[in-house]
């Protein structure tokens, strides 16, 4: 038992004055024999038992009388899952918000919300008006106005369940914030089931003002930690050639608690198990998983990876992915310096390193043209575009590379002796990765100091994907290479672009530029003979192979949009839709979207792969290079317990009964006892005037009472 006012217990010491005005009131007897008395002696002897009897049972109810107004006073009260307060005799809006996100699948989680609200709904008067709102983003109000029709309720939360979804808790609190001011009975408030996983409530999701309506919180889990694994990316990358497709594909697992797991982890392509693996997570960190499988064919291949029955959250558990097969990288060989001898010409080493055209390994197709035959080719037949030492380039055709990269495209800029550069700088500003500023000879190639004069190429950034092949064996062929000129750079700032690799004296040999969709690679020196010996070392063949996959963005993940379940997602459709276009995804899904601004947006409600329609889904429409997946939210997988004081400035400062409501209220509530002991009181001072009363007089009153009850005989 607690008390709202516990200083008004110090009344209890008035208990004392029925005690003390008794021993004032008692009066010492003054013995003289009489015996002419002695029969009314023995007849008083007997009366005063009587009276005795009554005058203690007097002080016993004015003591209490004032004991229990001083506890009235002091406002006792208890808590209880059972009892009911004053507040809720009366009629009441309740408005349920349920959590389906992925994290209510752990366990018996919800099983546990299903029993809570069965609870709940027996609790439920006649009266009373409820709705129910979920934490699933953007999703319809099963029930989204207040109802008095429980029965709509119990049918609209038994089809609810889990879904693969982030929690949304801030957005179902507002929600049912709206759906509370709709209502004009005395009491409203909202009941939470929810496992209240740390993950899923952000703090920076919190409001200015908090809710005007208090806030049950109803538990569904135990305060503990949970131990969880999850998989947080998989990153894929191609290591051979098109004819040895080997890719390597990385698998980052987080461990969530505070012991080591140890776990078995499944590869699988098209649905067919390809590759497993054992993998071992130190407590609260990360670790890799490296598979390497070959992947044969064209076009999309669904890629799964699955973590084998780690802990009791399987949602985040598996991780999906989609890789692109392509027969064949067009690219788009501008020559700016044509020579009708075959080794003085400009993209003659380049051309044959792409693509020898005898027997090869080769998928790169490229297709050679001049500055003039760029004006009037169509870009989006391409895959890549390199602009060999070319002289200048028109502003059309500067207009037309920038959005042949901004929508996806790769462009790669060699230069040379024919390079203009204030015309480079005025019309490809906006995609070169740092402004021109000049040519720099260190020596000619015939000059016998030449060795010592030249430069080389440095360290390579080694975790760029072009630069992964030579941290194989031999991978340091990339240093033999001798630069005899190269081009100087303007500073920029450094959020422009991105230095790939230097020379030894520290000037950018490769910059990178991201435009967009799309990139751009810039190196300063030339691909041909003039300005080095590239061509003749053995890292020509890998780099510029290299460079053009990964332009093309082939063989790795990098730059891939990451979609997430219960995000929106916006895709880019213009030049591949009519109409519309036709979204399929897991689950039948299948939605007809008509694009906006040359874009569709929706939200993907189920981890797996999604594939985009031209139009219709006849064969041969559909959209690969729109093709992509969506996962779950790893943020949801912290399953660590919300700290109560976050959810207090959901709620107001006072409910209806004037108690103190902030925090975070549990499913056990106050009931007040202190009207019990103002009834007690009641009946108390009832009882001491009973007693009080001479027996004439009650004797008088009920004779009175018994004439007035008998009937009158005329």
């Amino acid at each position: 038992m607690s008390f709202v006012e516990p200083l008004f217990l110090a009344g209890l010491l008035a208990a004392a004055l029925p005690v003390i005005v008794h021993l004032i009131n008692r009066r010492k007897a003054v013995r003289v024999d009489f015996p002419a008395l002695a029969f009314l002696l023995q007849s008083n002897r007997r009366e005063s038992r009587g009276i005795k009897v009554r005058q203690w049972m007097l002080m016993a109810l004015r003591i209490l009388v004032i004991a229990f107004l001083a506890f009235s006073l002091a406002k006792p009260f208890v808590l209880s899952s059972t009892g009911v307060t004053a507040s809720e005799r009366l009629p009441t809006a309740t408005v349920f918000v349920v959590d389906t996100s992925y994290s209510m699948g752990h366990g018996d989680w919800w099983a546990r919300a299903d029993e809570e609200f069965a609870k709940l709904r027996k609790r439920l008067r006649p009266w009373d008006e409820v709705a129910l709102v979920t934490t699933a983003p953007g999703a319809p109000r099963p029930v989204d106005r207040l109802t008095g029709n429980h029965r709509e309720l119990t049918d609209a939360f038994d089809e609810l369940s889990p879904g693969e979804h982030r929690t949304h808790l801030v957005d179902a609190l507002l929600a049912a914030g709206e759906v509370l001011q709709s209502s004009k009975l005395p009491n409203r408030r909202i009941v939470v089931l929810s496992d209240l996983a740390e993950g899923g409530f952000p703090q920076q999701l919190e409001p200015d003002d908090p809710l005007d309506f208090p806030v049950v919180f109803v538990p569904l889990r135990d305060a503990e930690t949970p131990p969880n694994l999850s998989i947080e990316r998989v990153d894929y990358e191609q290591e051979g050639s098109s004819r040895e497709p080997v890719w390597r594909i990385d698998v980052v697992v987080q461990n969530r608690s505070d012991s080591p797991q140890k776990v078995e982890i499944r590869l699988e392509v098209d649905e067919v198990d390809a590759a497993g693996g054992l993998l071992e997570v130190e407590p609260n960190k990360t670790a890799k998983h490296t598979f390497r499988h070959r992947i044969d064919g064209t076009g999309i291949k669904q890629g799964l990876v699955r973590l084998v029955d780690a802990d009791e959250l399987d949602a985040d558990n598996r991780r999906y992915f989609v890789i692109r097969l392509r027969d064949s990288i067009r690219t788009l060989l501008v020559n700016g310096d044509a020579s009708s001898i075959a080794f003085r010409d400009e993209m003659f080493f380049l051309e044959r390193a792409l693509n020898p055209r005898a027997e090869t390994d080769s998928n790169v197709i490229p297709t050679l043209t001049t500055r003039e035959g760029l004006e009037t080719l169509e870009l989006a037949e391409f895959d890549v575009v390199v602009l060999g030492n070319v002289a200048k380039v028109s502003p059309a055709v500067g207009r037309k590379l920038e959005e042949f990269v901004a929508g996806g495209g790769g462009l790669m800029i060699t230069m040379g002796n024919q390079v203009d550069v204030a015309s480079y700088n005025q019309t490809l500003g906006n995609l070169l990765p740092k402004p021109l500023r000049g040519m720099k000879q260190l020596a000619l190639r015939d000059d016998p100091d030449a060795p010592i004069k030249v430069t080389r190429f440095g360290p390579a950034r080694r975790q760029h994907p072009v630069f992964r092949v030579f941290q194989l064996p031999g991978g340091t062929s990339l240093q033999q290479v001798s630069v005899f000129s190269y081009m100087l750079l303007e500073p920029s700032p450094p959020e422009q672009s991105e230095l790939v690799l230097s020379y030894e004296d520290n000037a950018p040999a490769i910059l990178e530029r991201k435009v967009d969709r799309g990139h751009v690679l810039l190196l300063t020196t030339s691909v041909d003979a003039d300005w080095t010996d590239l061509p003749f070392q053995p890292a020509f063949l890998p780099l510029t192979r290299r460079s053009i996959q990964y332009l093309a963005r082939r063989a790795t993940s990098a730059g891939t949009t990451r979609h997430v379940v219960g995000e929106k997602t916006r895709i880019e459709v213009s030049g591949f839709v009519r109409e519309r276009a036709i979204v399929t995804g897991p689950e039948d899904l299948r939605l007809a979207l008509s694009p906006v601004d040359g874009a569709i947006e929706f939200t993907p409600m189920s981890a797996g792969m999604y594939a985009i329609w031209a139009d219709d889904t006849n064969d041969g429409n559909r959209i690969d290079a729109l093709t992509f997946t969506a996962n779950v939210d790893t943020e949801e997988s912290r399953l660590t317990p919300l700290r109560e004081e976050t959810l207090a400035r959901w709620v107001s400062d006072e409910d209806d009964d004037g108690e103190a409501a902030g925090g975070v209220r549990t499913a056990e509530k106050r009931v007040n006892l202190w009207p019990f002991f103002l009834f007690c009181i009641t009946v108390f001072l009832l009882a001491e005037t009973v007693l009080g009363t001479r027996r004439s007089v009650l004797a008088r009153i009920g004779r009175m009472i018994l004439q007035r009850s008998e009937p009158k005989i005329d």
